[in-house]
């Protein structure tokens, strides 16, 4: 069903005509498709859904197209003019400080003469006009303004030299008001100017972006809570030194919270690369828009850390406090979830979820599993020492036995695995440092290395699509 058929430049005019509303710094292209989707409420008019729309469309052509087919053309004509006129008419009200007014009242209507240059005429003069035009008790529509340009003006697609003088002019009016969504490029700045001219105007938008996906980011979020109890309930009771599995149990918790966080992460940038290309060929900068996007979804990756820590720690009834947990789980979210990053910048899209878990999984279930870690020397040592999972749950075993009776009543069979934990998070300095700022420092410099190659994959791939 056809909901629009007409010139690209007459869209964002008909849609407002309708009722809709547009946010400024949204892009037109996205903000279309949420409104047939039925994601943006008509505030002006409740009525009008989604369902509605195609009707809405049917009515207006059945409104302008008679029986005869030379009048059919000319009346489509006019209605594209229309659609013209209306455009340049938003502009020049944006241009006099006016947005989203339906009427006009005398204030307004003399603001919009100055705009276009127009003296001021007699009170004689503008009662007249007024009067022309179609006031009513000192108010008019938008409507009605348009009405009347076209009759002055006849159908402007007829005349050559009319045609040329008012595409001059909507040219101009077109840069104003295009210029409230499009996103400056800002290259007469320099890099760090036009890094802080676009960069509000991207985390506002991902910001909209993420807010019109909420329900997207709730079933996420159910989905890692179902996870964390899952997960949780096998640790029950084992989360202790003098316990065997303890050791095992926290790296299996800090692997799945690692495997979900990093593939929930690779639709930042996997899902539609070409946005970014479309987005980076009109004046965009890398950084600004891949900085606005991690810091938006940043939000997302400490929420679903809270929420797992939380609900684990129900079902497992794990000792200490939440704090402690939480510590470890979110450098393993954090640093998971960079590269989930790498991986949407660099991996197809078709094969990012799979490469995504395969890393993730080797790093946290064959790097780091506490047995290799007791048994590591040389290059396994070397591979436990550069996962991140080793810090994470390596910090969070020995932060439990620090607080549950120290080494003293750590079971047997686990004492090599709280050695080999000592020897990597103690080592180039640990011992000052201590093992928690230690894993911290570790898992900082491992995430900014993801973020970093993940920045440069963005910026490096398919050049020939960008600006």
């Amino acid at each position: 069903q056809t909901v629009y058929l007409g010139p690209s430049e007459g869209a964002l005019p008909y849609f407002r005509n309708l009722g809709f509303k547009m946010p400024q710094h949204e892009n037109p292209a996205d903000w279309f498709m949420d409104v047939i989707a039925g994601k943006v409420k008509n505030e002006h008019n409740p009525a009008l859904s989604a369902e509605g729309l195609p009707d809405a469309w049917a009515e207006s052509i059945t409104n302008i197209m008679p029986t005869d087919m030379d009048a059919a053309h000319e009346a489509v004509q006019g209605h594209n003019d229309r659609m013209e006129f209306a455009k340049a008419l938003n502009a020049k009200l944006f241009s006099a400080g006016i947005e989203d007014a339906d009427v006009l009242n005398d204030k307004q209507f003399a603001q919009l003469m100055a705009a276009l240059d127009i003296e001021q005429p007699s009170n004689e003069a503008l009662a007249h006009l007024k009067e022309r035009m179609g006031f009513n008790e000192g108010i008019i529509s938008k409507s009605k303004v348009v009405t009347f340009l076209l009759g002055l003006l006849g159908s402007f697609s007829q005349d050559a030299e009319d045609k040329e003088t008012i595409h001059a002019s909507e040219s101009s009016a077109t840069t104003k008001e295009s210029s409230t969504n499009a996103i400056p490029d800002g290259k007469k700045l320099g890099r760090s100017g036009r890094f802080c001219l676009q960069f509000p105007i991207l985390l506002h938008q991902n910001s909209i972006r993420w807010a019109r996906n909420w329900r997207h980011k709730v079933i996420s979020t159910g989905l890692i809570m179902f996870a964390a109890a899952v997960f949780g309930q096998p640790c029950k009771d084992k989360l202790l030194p003098d316990h065997v599995l303890c050791p095992i149990k926290i790296n299996i918790s800090h692997v799945a919270i690692g495997a979900l966080t990093g593939v929930a992460c690779l639709h930042i940038f996997g899902s539609d690369r070409p946005l970014f290309w479309r987005e980076s060929a009109s004046g965009v900068g890398v950084s600004a828009f891949f900085l606005s996007r991690v810091m938006v979804y940043l939000f997302d990756v400490l929420v679903w850390c809270y929420a797992y820590t939380g609900l684990w720690m129900v079902f497992s009834e794990a000792p200490c406090s939440y704090w402690m947990w939480l510590i470890a789980f979110r450098m393993t979210a954090v640093s998971a979830a960079g590269v989930g990053v790498l991986m949407s910048t660099l991996v197809p899209k078709q094969n990012a979820t799979l490469a995504t878990a395969c890393v993730l999984l080797v790093m946290g279930g064959a790097i780091s599993e506490p047995q290799v870690i007791a048994d590591a020397t040389g290059v396994s040592s070397a591979l436990a020492f550069l996962s991140p999972f080793t810090w994470t749950s390596g910090e969070n075993y020995l932060a439990v036995i620090a607080s549950k009776g120290g080494e003293s009543v750590v079971d047997e069979y686990a004492v090599p695995i709280m050695e080999g934990y000592k020897k990597i998070l103690l080592v180039a300095g640990g011992t000052q440092l201590g093992y928690v700022t230690a894993a911290y420092i570790s898992c900082s410099v491992f995430g900014f290395l993801a973020l970093t190659f993940g920045y440069l994959g963005l910026r490096c791939s398919h050049r020939g699509k960008q600006a």
